[in-house]
């Protein structure tokens, strides 16, 4: 079974912080992190690459929390398309 990882926001967050026309943009966000990045795993190399994850709102390694976090407006985070599709107020950043 594939599952398809994108990064989300709450239509809230963007409305009162701005929507990202590139990933460039990210450092200005508020960003969500998974809090053990492997660098093999390639989410986690785009995050080390792309994210000061120091400057991370929040570290968590629960799906469930991260999610929560997303859908209360704190911030931009990764999350499996089938889990977000269930929330219309999450919008997908950068869709391929």
């Amino acid at each position: 079974m594939q599952q398809h990882l994108a990064l989300y926001a709450h239509k809230d967050y963007l409305d009162q912080n701005g929507y990202l026309k590139s990933p460039a943009l990210l450092k200005k966000h508020s960003f969500i992190s998974f809090a053990d990045l492997v660098p093999r795993i390639p989410v986690n190399k785009w995050i080390l690459d792309q994210i000061q994850v120091k400057d991370a709102v929040l570290k968590a390694n629960d799906r469930q929390v991260l999610q929560e976090a997303i859908l209360g407006g704190l911030g931009i985070s990764f999350l499996f398309k089938h889990e977000a599709q269930a929330h219309d107020q999450l919008i997908e950043l950068f869709p391929p």
